[in-house]
């Protein structure tokens, strides 16, 4: 069984090695750095045991949400676990009231844009060659939060 929490400092390298893992044009230390020390964002973490096995990362801005990052070790993939994150982060933009939630996503990642569209999220567009590393299309995705996404922040 896996546990979720809000990242903190001595998080740091365990959300780092995650997204290492998980992205081909990873960020920062530093910016990762500025996303848990953030008063508009949060970074939410989940391990198993001691083992960190994913993360995301959402901002407010305004009355609206962003999931800037999720990501699940690849070995640990296809267990729920990116389910238990978004379900941690629409929650927790439902306490911060937020009115909804943005996201772009490789056009090619088909798990992950159907992991969204499972949560509810919808494509409202493209942004062309928004990603590097490999240079691709994003689609853009948004959904509403709603009194029926309970509150955890």
């Amino acid at each position: 069984m896996t546990k979720i929490i809000k990242a903190r400092l001595e998080h740091l390298d365990d959300v780092l090695k995650l997204e290492r893992l998980c992205f081909s044009n990873p960020w920062t230390e530093g910016q990762l750095l500025s996303e848990i020390e953030s008063e508009y964002g949060c970074v939410f973490i989940d391990y198993n045991g001691e083992t960190p096995v994913g993360y995301c990362i959402y901002h407010m801005a305004g009355d609206q949400a962003e999931l800037y990052r999720i990501g699940t070790d690849p070995d640990k993939r296809g267990q729920g676990i990116g389910n238990e994150l978004m379900k941690t982060g629409i929650s927790w933009a439902n306490g911060q009231n937020a009115e909804s939630i943005f996201l772009e996503v490789r056009a090619s990642n088909v798990p992950a844009i159907s992991l969204y569209e499972k949560h509810g999220f919808e494509n409202i567009g493209m942004r062309k060659k928004y990603y590097t590393a490999p240079v691709e299309d994003a689609v853009i995705m948004v959904r509403k939060v709603t009194e029926d996404d309970n509150s955890c922040s």
